[in-house]
């Protein structure tokens, strides 16, 4: 792609230069306009960006279904608020290695009910993090998150949540039921068929999304 690009861009000068010397009236800056364009029109043509494209047109697509979902178990979260949660879980999960970003959306809506604010008696915010269990681990990953206020900002709280997570789930082997286990600190079955209802309603509106 590289090579190709390089070979491009000596056509182009040599077509600028041949332009130059019969008279055609270029100046510099919009010769250097044209060579700008015709590169760029040569990386968008490429594989490489299209490729690019797609993903990122299936990240959004993502985005807006899990933000679908957040608003359908919770009515009062505004669209533009529902996406920005969706968009920090997408974030999280590219972060930490979470495949599917549906069942960490589900663990929202199981754990607070898409609410920011949301605490019990040990635990904060949109994942429901357990400050006095995770403090040092937390400080040592994220540095900046130096109290419960901190730990309640939605981007921080879903970083940290799918953080945990993800370390659960790596030392389960893969197991998400063995991990969601460790999350919530018991076996619950119901705990887990929840979330996955949950994930399951994502996943229908990223599929009707994509058709």
């Amino acid at each position: 792609m590289i090579h190709r690009i390089r070979s491009a861009v000596l056509v182009v000068l040599c077509v600028l230069l041949y332009s130059s010397t019969a008279g055609w009236a270029m100046s510099h800056m919009e010769k250097a306009k044209a060579l700008d364009e015709y590169i760029r029109e040569q990386y968008r043509s490429s594989s490489q960006f299209k490729t690019r494209e797609k993903e990122a047109s299936s990240k959004e697509g993502l985005r807006r279904a899990i933000a679908k979902g957040f608003r359908h178990y919770n009515g009062e979260v505004s669209w533009a608020k529902a996406l920005e949660y969706a968009g920090y879980v997408i974030e999280a999960c590219d972060k930490y290695g979470i495949n599917d970003p549906a069942l960490i959306a589900g663990m929202i809506v199981k754990e607070s009910r898409v609410r920011p604010r949301a605490r019990s008696r040990y635990a904060y915010g949109l994942m429901q993090i357990y400050w006095k269990v995770h403090r040092k681990s937390i400080a040592q990953t994220f540095p900046w998150i130096k109290n419960t206020e901190s730990l309640m900002s939605p981007r921080n709280n879903i970083l940290v949540g799918t953080w945990i997570f993800s370390n659960y789930l790596k030392s389960t082997g893969g197991n998400v039921e063995k991990a969601l286990h460790r999350y919530l600190g018991a076996n619950s079955s119901r705990y887990v068929s929840k979330i996955m209802s949950y994930r399951g309603t994502m996943r229908r509106n990223a599929a009707a999304v994509s058709k």
